[in-house]
């Protein structure tokens, strides 16, 4: 969510054309029509040069907003366990998740990482050795599958239980 906030008011601070991919058919189109190809031209390739200075300065981005929303979700959830709050191995651990999870966000396409299918699929999942083969349907993910993009091809398999 933060990476698309973050193109989006790049995206205005520059006064660049809506993305193509986030705005409606229609805006896209009169935009098209209002604008030469050249400037259409230009917005693409500062776009790109965008993608790319973020991909490599996705290490030193910093995180720490969402690092505390995901401790605040944490906190919400396991409300039971207060001590946690000042449990500095776990708050490490989501810093460290977070930065992993910005890294593979602001990759092109994006990296996403699946782990809600419920039925095994041989292209997306491995099954771990204690499952049954005859089963289709995933009990859980020891590992999650690694896609590019949304309809993007398996990077990695995740590692399932059916």
């Amino acid at each position: 969510r933060s990476l698309t906030e973050l193109r989006q008011r790049v995206r205005e601070l520059l006064c660049l054309p809506s993305n193509p991919r986030l705005a409606e058919p229609d805006v896209v189109a009169q935009q098209r029509l209002s604008m030469p190809e050249a400037i259409e031209t230009a917005a693409r390739d500062v776009e790109d040069v965008i993608s790319v200075y973020m991909k490599k300065m996705g290490d030193k981005y910093d995180v720490s907003k969402n690092v505390e929303e995901v401790c605040g979700q944490v906190w919400a959830t396991l409300f039971d366990y207060p001590s946690l709050r000042n449990c500095q191995g776990l708050q490490t651990y989501v810093k460290e998740c977070v930065h992993v999870a910005w890294a593979l966000s602001v990759q092109n396409p994006p990296l996403l990482i699946s782990y809600e299918a419920k039925t095994f699929s041989p292209t997306l999942h491995t099954r771990f050795h204690t499952s049954d083969p005859n089963c289709n349907q995933i009990s859980s993910f020891l590992w999650p599958s690694l896609l590019e993009g949304d309809d993007g091809h398996c990077v990695y398999k995740g590692v399932v239980i059916t």
